[in-house]
């Protein structure tokens, strides 16, 4: 697995390309994921059989990551319905 790059189109977007050791079956997914410090991980997963592909998966992961990071622009208090809500 590669990890995604800091900035540019792909940031906070992972690839998984994933087949489990026993030779199961493939797992194809974009991963959206911001960490923050003292707080717990948020992460969620595109399904490229899901979403109809892996480019149409890419599109919902941006679409996430793109929404995510306006709520969390927008909050000056707290992140929404992800962790606590900070007080002053």
């Amino acid at each position: 697995m590669r990890h995604a790059p800091l900035s540019g189109d792909l940031r906070n977007i992972r690839r998984v390309d994933y087949r489990k050791p026993n030779g199961g079956a493939w797992t194809h997914l974009w991963q959206v994921y911001f960490v923050f410090k003292g707080r717990k991980p948020v992460s969620q997963s595109f399904s490229d059989s899901r979403y109809g592909g892996k480019s149409r998966a890419l599109a919902m992961a941006k679409r996430f990551r793109n929404a995510m990071e306006n709520e969390f622009a927008a909050s000056e208090i707290g992140y929404g319905k992800f962790g606590d809500v900070l007080t002053d």
